[in-house]
């Protein structure tokens, strides 16, 4: 994976990448556009040195970087990326063995996927990291630097099954909300009140929420190279009254200096997806909760609050960004049961 960063007085940005194992650096001018051209050059680079490589001298550092650099930049979203290159470094932590292309195949990926099951990791989560090692075990053998593909003996572990223990009670809700602080806790109530993905709400802005017409917006962000999970999920959702008093004592500590609802109060600075699912792990440990609690909780907790105030199926679909009132139906059925 190629970085940049701003050194020096004179501001001249440095980019650093890995080479044959080994850690590299170049000063490449001022301006972010000198950047992305030594960029695409070193990439393009890369790729065709690559091209007259045999399997075996590929290090493994080498095939991340191009993995993310000339596959997932080019097929997938801005969170898709994130997710990739995250699973891709705790992958070497719990595989400090997997040194070469050769060494990454069945076994290792194997090993690793019952070493993440012993810490205690929900089967969605491990399945998740699973996809995207699946897709370089793929992405290896049509580079041709493994000799078959090993992704088919890459075995997942069967869709998890909604529970009670995944909807929140009310002494839970009360004790979460008052150990969070900014922006966790910011997160944690407009998922409570409006059932929103993860990324829905990290790329929450002011620009989204309508106090006059008490409406928040779901909706395409090409300036964050962020767009919704589905068409479905393009939606508007109503504002609780509980969660507009917030927002609005909110906005005034933005002091608009920040175009998002979740904001780290020291800095301003927008959280990310990543952080969001590390605070509520560590939340999770804290007090102790069921291992099948995350931050997508509290939206099975909106959906069954919501059945129990006997608001029509239709509508809570709407709301949530369901394609139909199939999906929301098994959700809350199995809430229930």
């Amino acid at each position: 994976m190629f970085h940049h960063k701003k050194r020096g007085e004179k501001g001249i940005y440095y980019v650093y990448w890995r080479e044959n194992g080994c850690q590299r650096s170049k000063a490449v001018g001022t301006d972010l556009e000198s950047v992305n051209k030594f960029k695409s050059e070193l990439a393009n680079r890369l790729y065709v040195k690559k091209e007259f490589h045999s399997a075996k001298n590929i290090a493994f550092n080498d095939f991340c970087d191009e993995y993310i650099e000339l596959y997932s930049k080019a097929n997938k979203r801005e969170r898709t990326i994130e997710r990739d290159s995250f699973t891709i470094q705790v992958f070497k932590k719990f595989s400090p063995n997997v040194r070469t292309i050769n060494q990454f195949a069945n076994i290792s990926v194997n090993n690793y996927k019952l070493k993440r099951k012993k810490r205690g990791l929900n089967d969605s989560t491990i399945n998740r990291e699973l996809d995207t090692l699946k897709s370089m075990l793929k992405y290896a053998y049509k580079r041709q630097y493994l000799g078959r593909d090993y992704s088919s003996d890459i075995m997942k572990f069967p869709r998890f099954k909604i529970s009670k223990d995944f909807v929140l009670s009310e002494n839970d809700i009360i004790k979460i909300f008052n150990y969070l602080k900014n922006p966790y806790k910011t997160a944690f109530l407009i998922a409570l009140y409006s059932g929103m993905r993860r990324g829905e709400v990290c790329h929450l802005e002011w620009g989204d929420v309508d106090f006059n017409k008490n409406i928040m917006l779901v909706q395409d962000k090409p300036h964050l190279n962020w767009a919704p999970k589905n068409n479905a999920s393009i939606r508007t959702v109503p504002i609780h009254p509980d969660l507009k008093s917030y927002l609005l004592k909110l906005k005034k500590k933005a002091k608009n200096k920040t175009d998002f609802l979740c904001f780290f109060e020291d800095d301003y600075e927008p959280i990310k997806e990543i952080n969001l699912t590390a605070e509520f792990t560590r939340l999770k440990k804290h007090f102790k909760l069921p291992k099948e609690f995350c931050f997508h909780a509290l939206r099975h907790t909106f959906v069954s609050k919501m059945g129990e105030e006997g608001v029509p199926t239709y509508h809570i679909s709407k709301i949530i960004g369901h394609s139909s009132t199939i999906m929301t139906e098994q959700v809350y059925t199995a809430i229930e049961r």
